[in-house]
C-alpha cells in the first residue's frame, strides 16, 4: 500500500491523540472534525459531491493558522454510523464538529451545515444555502470563513477582522480550479480514488482527465491523476510501467503548477524507486514531502514505509504510530504497523494490528490480504486461502476468489500451490508471490525466473525481498544479492 489518495493539498489535517481513543482537547488551539456530509439528493450517484464538499472544506481549514483539524480518514470513518458528537469528539480529540447535508437537483444545490461544540452539544453556528452549482465556490468560502471566525471568537475570544480571515481563506484555496465543472470532475476522481479498489481507481483516472481537459492548470487534478496511475500500477501489476510513466508526467505537471504539492512529491518518490530502482531518489522525494507537510498523516505513513523497506523496523514503527496519533482511524497506517511486526518476526503484534484495522473497516480488502500472508507464515493454510479469497471478493474479483477456494479443496498446501502456479489465473498472485511458492516447493530456477518477470513488469512487492521472512529460502542463492542490487535494495 503505497500511493496516497489525498487531495493534493499541502496538509490534510492533524489529529491529536495517541491511539484509538483520546480525550477532548483542553488546549487553547481551536480543534475541529469535518464529518462527511450526508447526501440528501435523489440519486446515490451524487454522494461524490457531498463527500467532496466536506473534504474540500477540511483541506481548506487544515491550512488555516492556529486551527487543528482531524484528518480525513478518521473524520470520514463515522459516515453511516450512529455515533454522537460527544463520542466523535472523544475519539478524534477535538472540541468541535462540523456536520452537514447536501441536496443536489439539476443545477441547484441546498447545503445545510452546523458547527457543534463537543462538550455540551451546543450549536455554535448553522446556515443553509440555496444556490446554483456555479456558486459553489462562494458557498465553500462563506462556510470556511464563518467556521474560522466562530471558532476564534467563541472559543478563544479573538477579534480577527473579517478581512484578515477572508485573506487566509483566499490563500488556502489558491490552488483550486476556478471552473465549477472541472472542480466537480476532480471531486469524482478523489471520491473513487479513496475507495482504493482497482476498478474504482480506473474510474478516478477518467474523472481526473476530464477535469484537466477543462482546466489544464488544475494542479490538484494533475497530482490526483498521478497518484491514481501509481495505485493502478501497484494493485493491478499489468501495464505497470505505462501507468508509472503517466504518473510521473502528471506529478511533474502538478509541481510546475504548485511547487508545494506534497502529494506529487510522494508519488514521484514511489516512481523513483519502482520505475528507476533509485532508493536514494525515493528518500529525496519523500523527504521533500515531509518538509512541505510535516503533520500530514499520509506523508508520515509513506516516510515510514520507506524505512520499513530498507529494514529499519523500529523507526518505521515510530512513523506509523505517529501517523496514527494524528489520524487514529487510519486503516492503511494500521496495516503498515502490522507489516512492521510481520517483517520483524513479531507475529502476535502483527495480527493484533490487522484485527484493529478490521474493527475500523471489516470490508477493507487490504487487511484481509495481509491476514493471508500472516496465516501462511504460521502454517494456517485454510485461513491463508480463505483470507486471500476474501480479499479478492472485496476487490470485486469473485471469480478469482472462487478459483482459490476450489484449488484448496484437497486441503493440501503443496497441491494448492502447484494448482495456482499451473493455472493461467495465477496472475492473481504477483510474480513475487509466485516466486515464494516456487521456493517453498524447492524449485529455485522457477523462483528466480518469476522474480525476473516481476522486475520486468515492475511488481512492487519485490521491494520486500530484503525483509520478508518468507523469502529466506532464496537468500543463500548467489542470484539473490544480484537481484537485490538490480532493484535498488542492495545497501
Amino acid at each position: 500500500s503505497h500511493p496516497s489518495t489525498g487531495s493534493g493539498q499541502a496538509s490534510r489535517g492533524s489529529g491529536g491523540n495517541d491511539g484509538m481513543l483520546g480525550s477532548v482537547t483542553t488546549q487553547d488551539t481551536p480543534s475541529i472534525a469535518v464529518l462527511a456530509f450526508a447526501n440528501r439528493s435523489a440519486s446515490a450517484d451524487d454522494e461524490y459531491f457531498s463527500d467532496g464538499l466536506a473534504d474540500e472544506l477540511l483541506n481548506v481549514l487544515a491550512r488555516i493558522r492556529g486551527l487543528r483539524v482531524a484528518a480525513r480518514t478518521s473524520a470520514f470513518s463515522f459516515k453511516g454510523k450512529q455515533a454522537t458528537v460527544a463520542e466523535i469528539g472523544h475519539i478524534l480529540n477535538v472540541a468541535t464538529v462540523l456536520e452537514g447535508s447536501v441536496r443536489k437537483s439539476g443545477n441547484r444545490v441546498r447545503i445545510s451545515v452546523q458547527l457543534v461544540k463537543v462538550t455540551d452539544g451546543y450549536q455554535l453556528w448553522s446556515e443553509t444555502y440555496d444556490r446554483t452549482l456555479d456558486d459553489i465556490f462562494a458557498v465553500q468560502d462563506d462556510i470556511a470563513q464563518s467556521v474560522v471566525t466562530e471558532l476564534r471568537v467563541k472559543l478563544m475570544g479573538a477579534r480577527d477582522s473579517t478581512q484578515s480571515v477572508v485573506k487566509e481563506i483566499d490563500i488556502a484555496t489558491s490552488t483550486r480550479s476556478a471552473n465549477p465543472e472541472a472542480y466537480r470532475f476532480c471531486l469524482q476522481g478523489r471520491f473513487f480514488s479513496n475507495k482504493r479498489t482497482p476498478r474504482d481507481v480506473m474510474r478516478a483516472i477518467g474523472y481526473f482527465e476530464q477535469a484537466i481537459a477543462i482546466d489544464s492548470r488544475y494542479a490538484i487534478a494533475h497530482s490526483g491523476l498521478g497518484n491514481a496511475h501509481a495505485m493502478v500500477a501497484l494493485y493491478e501489476g499489468t501495464d505497470a510501467a505505462d501507468h508509472l510513466r503517466l504518473a510521473e508526467i502528471a506529478c511533474k505537471e502538478a509541481l510546475l503548477l504548485d511547487p508545494l504539492s506534497a502529494d506529487a512529491h510522494l508519488t514521484l518518490g514511489y516512481i523513483e524507486l519502482f520505475l528507476r530502482q533509485d532508493a536514494e531518489g525515493w528518500a529525496r522525494e519523500t523527504g521533500r514531502a515531509l518538509e512541505l507537510a510535516p503533520n500530514d498523516p499520509e506523508v508520515i505513513r509513506r516516510a515510514g514505509l520507506r524505512l520499513l523497506y530498507i529494514g529499519d523496523f523500529g523507526q518505521a514503527r515510530a512513523m506509523f504510530e505517529r501517523a496514527l496519533a494524528l489520524d487514529p482511524l487510519f486503516g492503511v497506517a494500521r496495516i503498515n504497523l502490522s507489516m512492521a511486526g510481520y517483517f520483524d518476526g513479531q507475529l502476535d503484534i502483527a495480527e493484533q494490528e490487522l484485527q484493529r484495522a478490521l474493527e475500523i473497516d471489516p470490508g477493507f480488502w487490504m487487511a484481509h490480504a495481509h491476514l493471508s500472508r500472516l496465516a501462511r507464515i504460521r502454517g494456517r493454510y485454510a485461513e491463508c486461502v480463505e483470507s486471500r479469497a476474501r480479499a479478492l471478493d472485496l476487490r470485486g474479483d469473485t471469480d478469482a476468489g472462487a478459483f482459490l477456494r476450489e484449488c484448496f479443496v484437497t486441503r493440501d498446501w503443496n497441491t494448492f500451490m502447484r494448482a495456482v502456479l499451473a493455472a493461467p489465473a495465477r496472475a492473481m498472485y504477483s510474480p513475487y508471490e509466485q516466486a515464494l511458492m516456487f521456493a517453498e516447493l524447492g524449485e529455485f530456477d522457477e523462483a528466480f525466473a518469476a522474480l525476473d518477470r516481476g522486475v520486468e513488469i515492475y511488481d512492487q512487492l519485490i521491494g520486500w525481498l530484503k525483509i520478508d521472512p518468507l523469502a529466506e529460502p532464496l537468500r543463500s542463492d548467489p542470484r539473490f544479492h544480484a537481484l537485490l542490487k538490480r532493484v535498488g535494495f542492495a545497501k
